[in-house]
């Protein structure tokens, strides 16, 4: 009994802590140049997977709006995968860090802290908006796999107290397929 107990135990603990994935990677595009800056604000808020992520910020938002308009996609297990998440438009003091990145079986769940200067009273008299686009690389195992990105407003980075507005929630599948 002690045995089936421990198993219990550790497959519920298992599920409910997740796996934490590395963050080190991650990269926050928030373009200076005003022409970049109106291509990011013209993607719609969303999440995508693609592979080979392009360098440039404006083929990256090419690649973001042409695996949006997709089906989800399917890959080969050993093909890095990029997860693109386009967030709220933000006010120009505003900034963006990734929390976290966890993985419960085949749920993947990313956090992305923001401030909301807005929220907190501010008075912007030269305000430039800009859309925050997060980049996460990872490796898989062969799966079918739920990917959620949510957006939380906080007071400050990194560990500000969370803000009353709610959280914005995207999210999209894809499948990982064994190699031949």
């Amino acid at each position: 009994m002690s045995a089936l107990l421990c198993l219990l135990v550790a497959s519920g603990m298992g599920q409910a802590a997740g796996e934490r994935m590395p963050l080190d990677n991650a990269v926050v595009h928030r373009p200076t140049h005003i022409t970049k800056r109106k291509v990011l604000a013209g993607l719609p808020e969303g999440l995508v997977v693609v592979t080979s992520p392009a360098e440039d910020v404006v083929a990256l938002a090419k690649q973001f709006r042409k695996a949006a308009a997709a089906e989800h996609p399917v890959v080969r297990e050993g093909v890095t995968l990029c997860i693109l998440a386009a967030g709220p438009m933000l006010d120009g003091p505003d900034k963006v860090q990734p929390g976290k990145l966890v993985r419960r079986g085949s749920r993947i769940e990313l956090e992305i802290l923001h401030t909301a200067v807005r929220l907190r009273g501010a008075q912007l008299r030269r305000n430039i908006i800009w859309r925050p686009l997060v980049q996460v690389t990872l490796e898989l195992p062969a799966g079918r796999y739920q990917v959620e990105a949510t957006w939380l407003a906080v007071a400050a980075l990194p560990d500000g107290k969370r803000l009353e507005a709610p959280p914005r929630v995207n999210s999209t599948r894809f499948a990982v397929l064994p190699q031949k």
